[in-house]
């Protein structure tokens, strides 16, 4: 932030993040944060049944919910700050639960959303959905840690079949979620 800082030219890309369970998107601030400065509207949804302080275990899987939430907020973006952001260039990104979301909203014949251009998962856990992998070319980056106790391996297949360009960082020392 800068004090009297010119207007910026808009619209500016759109990256969506979703939290993972009993998390909230406040753990995320330094990610969202960057990504703001870095010219990019970021929304950040609390996803109600799987946020830090919600119901919780009772609805551990509501990734049908947070996949529909995705959309709604898509569409609330573009219908409302049209002129600020331009969801024809929309990223998805997530962590842990979070990236089943994202994953499945940019590769999931079950919730494939035609408008993502990039995809982010970070600590990608198995993927529960129903549907098939769409085998797209948008571009893909998994972000792991070596010292998750949920192992590589378990992302690693849905990274051998997905289409260039994709990514897969690792992260030395990395945990599930530092």
């Amino acid at each position: 932030p800068a004090p009297d800082a010119p207007e910026a030219d808009g619209p500016f890309p759109v990256i969506v993040f979703n939290h993972g369970q009993q998390g909230e998107p406040q753990q995320y601030t330094l990610a969202l944060d960057t990504w703001a400065r870095a010219g990019y509207v970021v929304a950040a949804p609390r996803h109600p049944l799987s946020v830090r302080g919600g119901p919780g275990a009772q609805f551990a899987n509501d990734f049908e919910g947070e996949l529909g939430d995705v959309a709604f907020v898509v569409d609330s973006i573009d219908d409302e700050l049209s002129d600020l952001a331009d969801v024809d260039h929309l990223a998805v990104a997530g962590h842990s639960s979070g990236a089943i979301v994202a994953y499945g909203n940019g590769f999931n014949s079950c919730c494939h959303d035609d408008r993502i251009d990039a995809v982010l998962v970070e600590a990608l856990l198995p993927v529960p959905l129903d549907g098939e992998f769409t085998g797209d070319d948008t571009p893909v980056m998994f972000v792991h840690g070596d010292a998750d106790l949920t192992p590589p391996a378990v992302a690693r297949p849905m990274f051998d079949q997905a289409e260039s360009p994709k990514y897969f960082f690792t992260v030395p020392g990395g945990d599930h979620s530092a």
